[in-house]
């Protein structure tokens, strides 16, 4: 659970004059179990039923394996591959990467497949699909291939009756835009800002989430301002919810539509105000709930806990955590 360690203050990047100002909120830091789990990256961890799901990569000393998608209980037991079939435009020889595990909301694992077929190194194509874990049924979520061989930063999102899609086009960072996906169709969305990216749909359909910034994203050195957006769900209506941080893959609505977790880093210097925070929607207030550099968090059933990825060390010998945070029952009224 969570317990108040009351109010701090925040130093966030004011977009006149770039100035820093005060301002305040909610130290609320919750208890956090290390999923006991292999060595190796991880990323985008989701409930599933009364297992995690998690992308994982073993570390090896010439490079990493083939990226895969796990299962496992919530203490560590019963690490698992989920078996999923290889795509069949790769042909026989092809590689298959399995990456980006989302709960859709008829209740399969939602994935993406990189395909690369054997002797065409320009060939790559990645592809969204939904697996059956009952009856072990795959099917194709869209007509075509990816328009990029990336899936979007932060993720996708389908809306209740599974009949739309947003994601955005993969420039991670930098120039990102959400579009609208259907089986057969892409089209922009225009929220009127130069990033956007790592949407998530709101349970009961009405908003989307997203995380955006006024200003374009670097390849080196970012200092990128970024906030958190809200739109209807038809597009309409784009409003700042929440701004001056960095340092975000994405977000997540929590069961009852209240919250907003997000990881980021509010101030300038390396570790400052670090750590996974949440956000409510309605008031823009927010509260930090567990320090340190998080992936993208994703919420349990109940509202009462969130798995994510803690990540430690350097960028090329990173070590990461799988952690569950108790954030109580009082989030989930």
């Amino acid at each position: 659970m969570i317990v108040a360690l009351g109010v701090s203050m925040a130093c966030a990047w004011g977009m006149k004059g770039k100035t820093m100002t005060p301002e305040p909120y909610t130290t609320t830091l919750a208890d956090i179990s290390v999923v006991s789990s292999p060595e190796g990256l991880y990323s985008d961890p989701k409930w599933f039923g009364d297992r995690i799901i998690v992308q994982y990569a073993t570390k090896l000393e010439k490079g990493l394996a083939r990226i895969g998608i796990w299962r496992l209980r919530t203490d560590g037991g019963e690490f698992e591959k989920i078996e999923l079939p290889n795509h069949p435009s790769c042909g026989p020889d092809g590689l298959n990467g399995f990456l980006a595990p989302a709960v859709l909301p008829d209740g399969s694992l939602g994935y993406a497949v990189e395909c690369f077929p054997a002797g065409d190194p320009f060939g790559a194509r990645t592809y969204l699909m939904a697996y059956d874990a009952e009856t072990g049924e795959v099917v194709q979520l869209l007509n075509s291939s990816l328009p990029s061989e990336y899936v979007g930063t932060g993720g996708y999102a389908w809306n209740p009756e599974m009949t739309r899609m947003v994601m955005g086009d993969g420039h991670a960072y930098i120039d990102e835009q959400l579009y609208w996906f259907t089986r057969e169709t892409r089209d922009p969305i225009d929220v009127g800002l130069p990033l956007a990216y790592g949407p998530s749909w709101s349970p009961d359909g009405g908003r989307i989430a997203f995380i955006g910034s006024r200003s374009t994203g670097s390849p080196l050195i970012d200092t990128t301002v970024h906030g958190v957006y809200l739109m209807n769900s038809d597009g309409t209506d784009v409003r700042l919810l929440l701004e001056g941080f960095d340092d975000s893959g994405g977000l997540s609505f929590s069961p009852n539509g209240r919250w907003l977790a997000f990881p980021g880093r509010f101030g300038r210097r390396e570790g400052e105000e670090q750590g996974l925070w949440i956000v409510d929607v309605e008031t823009g207030e927010r509260r930090l709930v567990a320090e340190g550099l998080f992936g993208v968090p994703n919420w349990s059933p109940d509202g009462q806990r969130i798995v994510d990825v803690r990540l430690k060390g350097p960028p090329l010998d990173r070590e990461d955590e799988l952690v569950i945070i108790e954030v109580g029952p009082e989030l989930s009224d």
